[in-house]
């Protein structure tokens, strides 16, 4: 049975390759002294669905005001939009680049228990009505509230 080298990467191995990791160092900075320090200050606003969602199920003005600040820090620091192209403005990472940057940002949680992820979650305006309606008439009894 052939072997491969030690020098070879096996299936499961995810390192952070060498071309990547000062992104990731600069995103894990970032989130370490800009977001938790800032969510920590509002913990109020982000520590659940109650605290961040008003009664109709969007954000608060103060969640939406937390957004936008955190935008703003993450466009100051060059990391906002890493996805997009780069000549729209983005950081131009490809889908294996942004895979590296994603997992690091989920090792302080998936945003079911954890205070950065739940915050990362805030920044959407809630699940989409495109899907939720066409899903919700779909689903079947999963959905069905009655």
């Amino acid at each position: 049975m052939a072997t491969l080298p030690e020098s070879e990467a096996l299936a499961g191995e995810f390192d952070v390759p060498d071309d990547v990791r000062p992104v990731v160092d600069r995103v894990v900075s970032f989130v370490e002294e800009e977001v938790l320090p800032y969510e920590a200050e509002h913990a109020a606003h982000v520590g659940g669905p109650l605290d961040y969602l008003d009664d109709d199920g969007l954000m608060k003005p103060e969640t939406r005001a937390m957004q936008a600040e955190i935008r703003e820090r993450s466009a100051d620091a060059g990391l906002y939009a890493l996805h997009m192209p780069a000549e729209v403005g983005g950081g131009g990472l490809s889908l294996r680049e942004m895979f590296y940057v994603q997992e690091a940002v989920f090792r302080y949680g998936t945003g079911h228990g954890s205070s950065v992820a739940r915050a990362m979650l805030a920044w959407t305006e809630g699940p989409s009505p495109r899907w939720s309606t066409s899903t919700r008439h779909n689903a079947g009894s999963g959905w069905n509230r009655s």
